[in-house]
């Protein structure tokens, strides 16, 4: 595996932390402040829509919440979600669906929301989720300064609101969450983040209480836990979660990216390798995620190599090779690289 360019560890690492934060932007329509029942059940089709890797179809329904009623921001906050989760998806935010002008757009409408109705619960935590899902869109485009300085403001505006709304459980699970994002995050800003004293076991915590707690939210948060349990190898506790998930969604790439990476974090290679590669071929099939189709079919073969499935290696090997021709994208020609070289590593290699 030391033959993986640097960059794929990055690229895996940050997908985990925007992941974790755009789950929590999900919660909001679950609060039950302000929302009808129409609002509330578009809203809850656009998550439903989210985690399928239906990001077209999510847009289409936040947009009808916007239409609906435009002077409330939440068809603005899930917009930004489905975006944010769109980039991350195809590993690319060169031709963005303009994350920033709806940044923008969201943020302006939350202060003129804000003027109308004053400031509440309700419209600090939709203030706090908007710049968290900036925040992580920042880290995960190495604009390091600016995401942290939004994270931290996302931070303080959502404590805010927990002091105006002591039941606001959907920000626990939030809180929660980034305690356990930013315990991850101090590790590598320890220069920013060297006073912060948050710990991973109080993150998940926090984070299990809210799904026991909160009365529509459980979904996000199970989710998200499934993603944190790998990572703290609780494997037991993330199968669970990841079973459910993918039978509910069994097209989604999100729910697909946990399980290969709890499989490889469990050195179930030939697993792994499976997930990987029901990755790369749906990858194949979108024009825009060529970056995720090479890294996640090389990750399958490395996988399979690692399994001694050197027939399945150096198939995936041969299929990525074929496709390099004319490629002019240097993440993806260093991958090229790697995988020439895992596939003479392989015991009949001439």
């Amino acid at each position: 595996m030391s033959g993986i360019p640097r960059l794929c560890l990055q690229v895996r690492n940050v997908k985990r932390t925007l992941l974790a934060v755009a789950l929590c932007t999900w919660v909001l329509p679950c609060m039950g402040l302000t929302l009808s029942p129409d609002k509330r059940g578009a809203a809850n089709a656009a998550i439903e829509k989210m985690i399928a890797s239906d990001y077209d179809g999510a847009l289409r329904l936040c947009d009808s919440i916007t239409r609906a009623d435009a002077a409330d921001p939440l068809g603005w906050m899930l917009s930004l979600a489905a975006i944010g989760l769109h980039d991350l998806d195809l590993d690319s935010a060169t031709d963005s669906l303009n994350f920033d002008g709806v940044f923008k757009k969201g943020s302006e409408v939350i202060i003129e929301y804000e003027r109308l109705h004053g400031v509440s619960s309700y419209s600090l935590t939709v203030k706090g989720f908007v710049r968290a899902t900036a925040a992580a869109y920042d880290l995960w485009r190495k604009k390091y300064f600016a995401g942290l300085d939004l994270g931290l403001d996302a931070l303080a505006r959502l404590q805010e609101a927990k002091k105006l709304d002591n039941s606001n459980t959907d920000v626990d699970f939030f809180l929660g969450l980034y305690t356990y994002a930013r315990a991850e995050l101090k590790k590598t800003f320890w220069w920013a983040f060297f006073w912060y004293p948050g710990d991973r076991e109080d993150g998940i915590r926090s984070m299990r209480g809210c799904a026991r707690n909160a009365q529509f939210c459980r979904r996000a948060a199970s989710l998200a836990l499934g993603e944190v349990y790998y990572r703290e190898h609780r494997f037991a506790e993330s199968d669970s979660v990841t079973a459910d998930f993918s039978r509910l969604y069994p097209g989604s790439r999100l729910v697909k990216w946990t399980c290969a990476k709890r499989a490889e974090s469990a050195g179930l290679w030939g697993p792994a390798g499976d997930y990987y590669r029901n990755l790369a071929d749906a990858y194949d099939s979108i024009p825009r995620a060529r970056r995720n189709s090479f890294l996640t079919r090389n990750k399958a073969a490395h996988m399979y190599f690692s399994a001694g499935n050197f027939a399945g290696a150096r198939k995936e090997c041969s299929t990525l090779l074929d496709r390099k021709a004319g490629d002019c994208n240097p993440f993806c020609r260093q991958l090229c690289d790697d995988t020439e070289r895992l596939l003479a590593k392989m015991p009949d290699a001439k």
